[in-house]
């Protein structure tokens, strides 16, 4: 098991570096998962990340000044972070990323060895008790499923909790992560098994659903969980985390209020800075005393970027 970077108190939480590229990888259907190695001071600074939070990659070479476009940098939740455990000096992150357009697709073809440019790590992560227990269910659709990723792999140090992971995609092929099916019990779609490799990391059993059918269970991954905790006998000590559209999420949220189970959902939404300055990532949730306005001021918002991205459900207001 993978020991975490030591950080001082002098170590910057968050800053702009570049990173050397070590390697990328395709995934299912459009799908690519980008390894980058940061060292020093970034190196210390990723190594006490946590699951949930993002970068801002400026999808441009701005060493030259005649790359311009894309302007506007792209937000990307971690996937994983893989600390030396030889140089505390070095790490290793991971990303996984959709091609949508000029960014994505000028990441897309960054070489090994080649350098980008990133802001992080931004944002605030998901809470964890510093002894947890009970089971932890972590529910990702489309590219949801990433900052889960590094969830169970965080948890997984913790090794005082049970993790069952949960992917939703539409089809088989558009999943943001590795299917391994060759020993897949596909008569047992419920029964968490070791079929995405990502998840299997961190020796977390996965529940797969797609829309069509196609594999796993047939129907949304929101389904999926409700028929799970339908068959479990003790609910005691469950946790529900959760990423992806906001579709996904809301029922999510409601489901986990129907069985009283708390919850933590980590928000998708475009960012065009990343640190809180411009204002586009806002979320309606209720204040402190519970209500959705305050005094005269009208709705009550809060930022995905700096007060997010990963929120506790009962305090955000679905429209």
């Amino acid at each position: 098991m993978e020991n975490p970077i030591k950080i001082s108190s002098s170590t910057s939480r968050r800053g702009q570096y570049f990173a050397r590229v070590a390697r990328q990888c395709d995934l299912q259907s459009q799908h690519k998962q980008m390894t980058f190695e940061l060292t020093g001071t970034a190196a210390q600074c990723f190594g006490a990340a946590k699951a949930g939070q993002f970068i801002q990659i400026a999808c441009r070479d701005l060493r030259d000044a005649r790359s311009l476009m894309p302007l506007l940098r792209r937000p990307f939740s971690i996937a994983a972070v893989h600390p030396d455990k030889k140089n505390h000096e070095h790490i290793l992150v991971e990303i996984i990323y959709r091609l949508l357009g000029p960014g994505t697709g000028w990441l897309a073809h960054r070489n090994t060895g080649e350098e980008i440019n990133l802001l992080g790590p931004l944002g605030n992560g998901f809470t964890l008790a510093k002894r947890p227990q009970g089971q932890a269910l972590l529910i990702g659709g489309g590219v949801g499923l990433p900052p889960l990723f590094f969830l169970a792999q965080q948890l997984a140090q913790m090794d005082r909790m049970e993790i069952v992971g949960f992917a939703g995609a539409r089809s088989r092929d558009q999943f943001a992560g590795t299917l391994s099916l060759d020993h897949y019990q596909a008569q047992q779609p419920l029964k968490p098994q070791m079929i995405m490799e990502q998840f299997t990391r961190s020796s977390t059993g996965c529940i797969i659903a797609t829309d069509d059918g196609s594999c796993g269970f047939r129907g949304s991954i929101v389904d999926a969980l409700d028929n799970y905790l339908n068959q479990q006998t003790i609910l005691e000590d469950v946790q529900v985390f959760a990423c992806g559209p906001d579709a996904m999420l809301k029922a999510i949220v409601e489901l986990s209020q129907s069985r009283n189970l708390p919850c933590q959902i980590c928000m998708e939404a475009y960012m065009a800075c990343g640190i809180g300055l411009c204002q586009s990532c806002v979320v309606q949730v209720r204040n402190e005393s519970g209500r959705t306005k305050t005094s005269d001021i009208g709705p009550y918002y809060k930022l995905a970027c700096s007060n997010g991205p990963v929120f506790d459900a009962k305090t955000v207001i679905w429209e």
